[in-house]
């Protein structure tokens, strides 16, 4: 692993600890990220209601993923079951390319790649700050995926806002849950 690779996942897990005033040594934070991968996949499994969103919005839309996640995203959506929708190419993951959401450029890597204009884009996911705000600041439109039936905490106004990820159907697809 790069030394940029290594300090990028090392302060990433500051940030996180930040938030429960924990912080660690670098060897802390290997050792934690190290655990963390090699259990967290365990619990990643195949939520069949999800697979099949995915399957039916792929047949109408380009899809790709974009992501912080503390895991490999590939291992991830290949326990997940869909895997095979999603092409290396289509996953942006801010571990790999040395930014995160909500930095604009990870959006903009994204676009690039689909060859395609903020206004041509919608952006969904269940963070506030980075799937709603952030992407529509540049332009895409956004649903958010309020699972958690908070208020908005901005102005912003998405596309959508949805309880739970199997609404989508509906509101992409025009199909009922």
């Amino acid at each position: 692993m790069s030394t940029v690779h290594q300090a990028f996942k090392r302060a990433r897990w500051e940030y996180v600890l930040k938030h429960f005033n924990v912080s660690m040594d670098m060897e802390s934070l290997d050792g934690l990220d190290n655990h963390f991968h090699k259990t967290s996949m365990d619990f990643i499994t195949v939520d069949d209601a999800i697979t099949s969103l995915v399957i039916d919005l792929s047949r109408k839309f380009e899809l790709g993923i974009v992501t912080n996640g503390l895991y490999d995203p590939k291992q991830k959506l290949f326990n997940m079951g869909i895997g095979e929708i999603f092409s290396d190419d289509k996953v942006f993951h801010a571990e790999q390319l040395g930014y995160r959401k909500p930095d604009p450029l990870i959006y903009y890597k994204a676009l690039e790649y689909f060859n395609r204009e903020p206004s041509e884009t919608l952006f969904i996911g269940d963070s506030w700050t980075h799937d709603v705000i952030a992407p529509m600041e540049i332009g895409m439109e956004a649903i958010w995926v309020n699972d958690k039936n908070v208020l908005p905490p901005t102005s912003h106004k998405p596309f959508a806002i949805v309880s739970d990820i199997a609404e989508i159907r509906n509101v992409l697809l025009g199909k009922s849950v």
